[in-house]
């Protein structure tokens, strides 16, 4: 939590700039980005903190997201077709105050990349969740897409936690902007037990 804390010190005089990283780009970092711009944008806040994400490596540079994380993202009203993987840069480390890893890999690739004077803007995202204990996201691609909505629930919870370690009185927009968002995913798995249930009382 050092990266953390020194960001906390450097946010309270200037914007905030945050880099997400995952190994490809397609899955976890992209979620992330896309959450957290959302609850910046609810919090009204997009004039002050930068959202942007990267992989540690090479594999997909300029591809969509994984689909399977886009349907799970676009099921709860987050949209990340518009977003195209990279790899991260040697300037990210100077552009960005805090560089947050899905995993423990991605952020010893990271350590590895990063010169001396940047090493303390690197961090975990998931030390910043509110309700999960987790230290880490798993990486979702080689399981199934219930894996992708669980990637979705840890994403959420820790960026609703970084945001409102950086700005305390977003709390409760960031809040109510996530009860909602979790709701719209869960409508489509209401719907069919409630269309089984009309149907029966019909017959």
């Amino acid at each position: 939590m050092k990266a953390a804390r020194e960001f906390r010190q450097h946010g309270r005089m200037k914007s905030h700039r945050i880099l997400f990283a995952c190994t490809g780009n397609i899955c976890r970092s992209p979620t992330a980005e896309a959450v957290m711009r959302t609850l910046v944008r609810t919090a009204g806040l997009q004039d002050r903190i930068e959202v942007d994400s990267a992989g540690t490596h090479d594999y997909y540079c300029g591809a969509l997201p994984d689909p399977r994380a886009q349907r799970a993202a676009r099921r709860r009203g987050y949209e990340l077709a518009e977003l195209r993987a990279r790899q991260i840069r040697s300037r990210d480390f100077e552009h960005f105050d805090l560089i947050l890893a899905m995993d423990f890999s991605n952020l010893a690739h990271l350590q590895a990349l990063c010169p001396a004077q940047h090493q303390a803007k690197l961090g975990l995202l998931m030390p910043y969740a509110v309700r999960r204990r987790a230290m880490i996201v798993h990486d979702p691609y080689c399981r199934s897409d219930k894996e992708f909505e669980l990637v979705l629930d840890y994403i959420e919870d820790a960026c609703e936690g970084l945001l409102c370690s950086l700005e305390p009185a977003a709390g409760d927009a960031v809040g109510e902007a996530l009860q909602e968002m979790r709701m719209r995913g869960r409508m489509p798995a209401l719907r069919a037990p409630l269309r089984r249930m009309v149907d029966s009382l019909i017959r």
